[in-house]
């Protein structure tokens, strides 16, 4: 891969989100996590705009449920956040394992379905509903 802004901003990104996270489950919320978290937050938004033409450019195309559920994931990703981290905990002691980096890592995907079935379900049983709470 070249040397371009691209590039360095995609690296930037990941070297900042891997760091945060680090620092964020290694000492808790700090200011300077904190700051660090803003940071990489800044830096992984326009990487994701750059991934998204790079795979544009080679062809691919986003999955449709996927696009038509981005704003109702955004709005909504909060109320499912707390179950799955409460069940993950207890799976997480009982095996013994060091449960938050199997939250940091697993609960986005968990949150992330969850979200998007009931998109589905609500865009499937009542689309006036989700007409009107997504603006589309």
């Amino acid at each position: 891969m070249p040397n371009t802004p691209k590039t360095t901003t995609l690296i930037t990104a990941l070297v900042l989100s891997v760091l945060s996270a680090y620092l964020w489950m290694k000492d808790g919320i700090t200011i300077s996590n904190y700051s660090l978290y803003t940071l990489s937050t800044v830096v992984l938004v326009p990487s994701i705009l750059i991934v998204g033409e790079i795979l544009s450019k080679k062809g691919m195309k986003p999955i449709e449920i996927m696009v038509t559920s981005s704003f109702f994931v955004y709005a909504f990703h909060a109320f499912p956040s707390i179950n799955p981290i409460l069940f993950l905990n207890k799976i997480t002691k009982a095996l013994q394992v060091d449960n938050s980096v199997v939250i940091y890592l697993v609960i986005p995907f968990i949150v992330y379905g969850v979200c998007v079935l009931v998109y589905y379900l609500l865009n499937r049983y009542f689309p006036r509903l989700i007409h009107f709470t997504t603006g589309r």
